[in-house]
């Protein structure tokens, strides 16, 4: 199956500008289908930030953008993980997206929870608003 028979407006007919790395991005798409099922998903437009490679989350979020034409990508991130979101947000819309999506909004702030010793913990949080211009 060719690439135009999955998405037909990817050719230059359609006065699109092609993107190279596209190909590549829905080759992955079922693998990042697995990475959304998890039971710490908000919504189907977030990507929570942790552990994992650092590009699985750049890819998330154009996948989000150029696959799934979602306005608006929302970055999560607690703790330790939050300059990694920062890094995934500008990433992704500076390399990959061309400057085709910006930061609409930031919010941060803290959580509190109970670990695993029954403390009270509080750990700071943020959300990366990205959205097309």
């Amino acid at each position: 199956m060719s690439l135009q028979a999955i998405s037909p407006g990817l050719s230059g007919s359609s006065g699109r500008q092609h993107n190279p790395a596209l190909p590549f991005f829905l080759a992955c798409m079922p693998f990042l289908g697995l990475m959304a099922r998890g039971k710490n998903m908000a919504s189907d437009n977030s990507i929570l930030i942790g552990s994992k490679p650092f590009m699985n989350y750049v890819t998330g979020v154009v996948i989000q953008f150029t696959a799934k034409n979602m306005p608006e990508v929302i970055v999560k991130a607690r703790g330790k993980f939050i300059s990694r979101a920062v890094d995934v947000a500008e990433v992704a819309s500076k390399r990959f997206l061309n400057d085709s999506v910006m930061v609409k909004n930031i919010v941060i702030g803290s959580e509190g929870f109970k670990n695993s010793e029954g403390r009270d913990v509080r750990v700071s949080s943020i959300e990366i608003v990205l959205g097309k211009k």
